[in-house]
């Protein structure tokens, strides 16, 4: 539906075999909060499930992609089909991703008051809680806060609400990583484009970061998330791509290149399957030196 009876909202799903239960709860979700639903299917195996699911609602749109491309392209293709019907805001959901009632309402309340101040907004986006811990997940890089607003450099792309002429100004998101980082890399050519983005303090989104959660200590008592050994993959090589790009600050890629360290060693010692871990993510270095982006190309001899 139409926020304030005059404002057009698309919402973008993207589905890899999703968990249906959790895709009807965001589908039903979102229906009587947006005025479109696109879900773009990247070959999924209960393709049919999802069909059959989407049939139910007028105002979902299911896209079958031919095989998998992605995360990005697929993004894409959503956000292009979007664009056609002249909405006023997007906004991008994981298949896994659980709004409040309210989310839409609040953050696009949320965006047109930063832009009345005199804010050049790029996209907000929501607190994230983690059900399994209650974890709050909402940016790494966080600023000053601007009343229910905090200032920035990076939002996580489920739940970013943004116009269709932040599209037109800073293009697609890149479909060379296929899946992973592709978040960062949008905002930073959202920042070098001279936008702000902001986490709304007063939306909540529940989404599961990673396949499960682990607590470590260092000097203090943190949550890591605990990936697959092909994910790792994808953000260690995805992250070569960003030392690339002009529009990435030196500081960010340096703490990209430490990161990319440290997650070296701690998933290929204390997280398990060790081994598998340690071959992807050497892997991804090499990859990522050499230029090698897109889908992962399974080498030689490789079982899985």
């Amino acid at each position: 539906m139409n926020i304030n009876n005059d404002v057009m909202v698309s919402s973008i799903i993207v589905t890899y075999n999703p968990e249906i239960s959790l895709l009807k709860k965001l589908i039903f979700r979102l229906n009587n909060q947006v005025e479109k639903i696109i879900i773009v299917d990247n070959l999924s195996d209960n393709i049919n499930e999802i069909n059959k699911m989407a049939k139910q609602i007028d105002k979902v749109d299911l896209i079958e992609l031919e095989e998998n491309r992605g995360l990005a392209e697929a993004q894409n293709i959503g956000i292009i089909k979007a664009k056609s019907e002249c909405p006023d805001y997007l906004i991008l959901f994981d298949q896994d991703s659980v709004p409040s009632s309210d989310l839409i309402s609040k953050l696009v309340t949320a965006y047109v008051d930063l832009k009345q101040s005199g804010l050049n907004v790029g996209a907000v986006g929501p607190i994230f809680i983690d059900s399994r811990n209650n974890f709050n997940y909402f940016a790494d890089e966080n600023f000053s806060s601007v009343n229910n607003a905090i200032k920035t450099d990076f939002l996580i792309a489920s739940g970013c609400i943004f116009s269709p002429e932040l599209i037109d100004d800073i293009g697609l998101m890149t479909e060379d990583l296929f899946v992973y980082h592709i978040d960062r890399d949008w905002c930073h050519k959202i920042k070098y484009k001279g936008y702000e983005m902001f986490v709304i303090k007063n939306a909540i989104m529940q989404q599961t970061i990673g396949e499960r959660t682990i607590k470590f200590w260092f000097f203090k008592w943190f949550n890591a998330s605990v990936h697959s050994p092909l994910a790792h993959y994808y953000t260690i090589r995805n992250s070569f791509y960003l030392f690339k790009q002009g529009y990435v600050p030196r500081k960010s890629k340096i703490r990209y290149l430490f990161k990319n360290i440290i997650m070296f060693f701690f998933y290929s010692i204390f997280t398990k399957p060790r081994f598998e871990n340690f071959k992807f993510m050497a892997l991804g270095f090499s990859d990522g030196f050499k230029g090698n982006f897109g889908k992962y190309q399974k080498k030689k001899g490789e079982l899985k």
